[in-house]
């Protein structure tokens, strides 16, 4: 015998599951273009680079890497700028509950990590700190997000029925 009570959950269920699955996956592409543009900001500027946690301010270029650069066509001074590539290569993607941004610039490792071996640059490092100045605004974002989710859910199927309203309904239906 059918029990109507518990197919018509069954079908609730598993209508909020899809529809969370859809919004999270949303909140997820959110914040990965989020965090694609606070990384994209720290290219080149020192201003915005002055150290958090355990990540130093960005030393300056060294007067050699300067002149370098102007002989080659840049700007003295744009730390990790040049031609743009570095800067390019960063990318970003997301699923329903997981949210990536980075690079497969080998150039971008030695930065993020830095080398004291003197072939390599110091740290410059640019996703570590991205990620500890952005922590509470990730909070906040997700915080919002499932509010507002929330609220959504709740104005698309209309107000709430105390559950021993729906299980009498159901038994006087046998």
């Amino acid at each position: 015998m059918m029990d109507p009570f518990s197919d018509a959950m069954e079908k609730i269920l598993w209508e909020f599951r899809d529809f969370f699955k859809q919004e999270v996956r949303s909140l997820m592409a959110h914040l990965a273009n989020h965090t694609w543009t606070q990384v994209w900001m720290k290219f080149g500027s020192y201003e915005i680079n002055s150290g958090v946690g355990p990540y130093q301010a960005w030393p300056q270029l060294a007067q050699v890497t300067q002149d370098d650069r102007v002989s080659l066509g840049y700007t003295p001074n744009d730390p990790l700028v040049r031609s743009g590539e570095l800067r390019e290569s960063v990318k970003y993607k997301s699923g329903w509950r997981w949210a990536e941004v980075g690079t497969n610039n080998k150039v971008m490792l030695y930065h993020e990590l830095g080398s004291s071996d003197g072939r390599h640059p110091p740290q410059r490092a640019i996703f570590g700190p991205v990620l500890l100045e952005n922590e509470e605004k990730f909070k906040d974002m997700i915080d919002l997000h499932m509010k507002t989710l929330l609220q959504r859910r709740q104005q698309s199927v209309g107000p709430t029925v105390p559950i021993t309203e729906i299980s009498s309904s159901f038994s006087s239906v046998d």
